[in-house]
């Protein structure tokens, strides 16, 4: 008997993802001026000529607290910052017993502009729970050109997503194998949005452990092989990962499409296919015009009884756009 496994490729601005039991978080507005755009109270247009205003007790932003020194930014970063690994570091308490932390730095090769999207995995909730997050900073300094400038990062547009619990289709037995359940993509942007090193399966990307960085893209601004969402594998060392439960005596095959993501990410692509302890090469050639070609590999079980191998699939070279963004195979159904 033969059974059918897709993997699904797979989410500051800052995109934030909640799974949920049930009906729990059924209304979308989790955060109160996630975006911002709602100004510092008690000042007016024409209050300050200053691109900051330092925020105090008088003149909070609504919908947050904060601690410390924090501005609100009227334009844009400027350049002086843009080749400075600015850091944010985001913290998530969901109890007085447990919390998250991953810090999220500003690459210069990972985007056509001087913003990133990143994601993280706030939580598995029940009915009335809740948790905290909190936004922290680590500055740098720009000593280009002989100027000593201190550089901070500037965030905007927080976005919280809630997806429902992962179940398994019948004739899929990988839980999320086309991608679909991840974070929500940012409605301003087009650069998809950056998933950082997770290495269980409580990334963002639901089901799927995250090796490396691994770009989530939408089907509105990338070529995408099927549905509204696929994975790009950055150059470098870039991959995603989960445990598959097989039974004995099955014969598995493993369907998945490989191509590229219409960004003129031109080159010779490899895409390493860990299944157990066998590791299989697939390559391509791209032109960066979004082709796509269908790869599959059939294995079988050889234990007496129902157990779990590893399922993986990673990039180790680097590929750039011809504007010098990292990019690579794109991985998707």
């Amino acid at each position: 008997m033969e059974q059918v496994v897709r993997p699904m490729l797979l989410f500051f601005t800052c995109m934030m993802t909640i799974s949920y039991a049930q009906d729990f978080l059924q209304n979308p507005d989790f955060l109160q001026n996630p975006d911002f755009e709602i100004p510092p109270s008690n000042i007016t247009a024409n209050s300050t000529t200053s691109q900051f205003i330092l925020l105090t007790e008088a003149n909070s932003i609504p919908g947050w607290s904060f601690n410390g020194t924090v501005s609100f930014n009227l334009i844009p970063q400027s350049e002086d910052c843009a080749n400075n690994r600015t850091t944010v570091n985001v913290t998530l308490r969901e109890n007085p017993f447990r919390n998250r932390s991953m810090a999220f730095s500003l690459g210069r090769n990972l985007t056509r502009n001087l913003w990133e999207s990143h994601a993280f995995f706030l939580a598995k909730l029940g009915v009335n729970d809740s948790v905290d997050i909190q936004i922290s900073s680590v500055k740098a300094k720009n000593t280009k050109d002989g100027n000593n400038v201190t550089c901070w990062p500037v965030v905007d547009a927080f976005n919280v997503k809630t997806n429902p619990s992962w179940r398994r289709y019948m004739d899929n037995a990988l839980a999320n194998g086309n991608f679909e359940v991840g974070p929500g993509f940012m409605k301003n942007s087009s650069e998809g949005i950056l998933l950082d090193e997770e290495r269980d399966r409580w990334s963002p990307l639901q089901e799927w452990a995250i090796y490396g960085i691994v770009k989530y893209i939408d089907s509105k601004n990338y070529k995408v092989p099927q549905g509204n969402a696929a994975i790009e594998l950055l150059s470098g060392n870039s991959g995603v990962h989960k445990n598959l439960y097989i039974e004995p005596k099955y014969t598995y095959t493993l369907n998945f499409t490989m191509g590229d993501a219409n960004n003129s990410c031109v080159g010779n692509f490899t895409v390493y296919v860990q299944v157990g302890n066998n590791t299989h090469n697939f390559m391509m050639t791209s032109n960066g015009t979004g082709s796509a070609f269908e790869r599959s590999l059939t294995f079988k079980s050889r234990f007496p009884s129902l157990t779990t191998i590893p399922i993986g699939l990673y990039s180790f070279n680097e590929t750039r756009t011809g504007t010098g963004v990292l990019c690579g195979p794109v991985i998707d159904n």
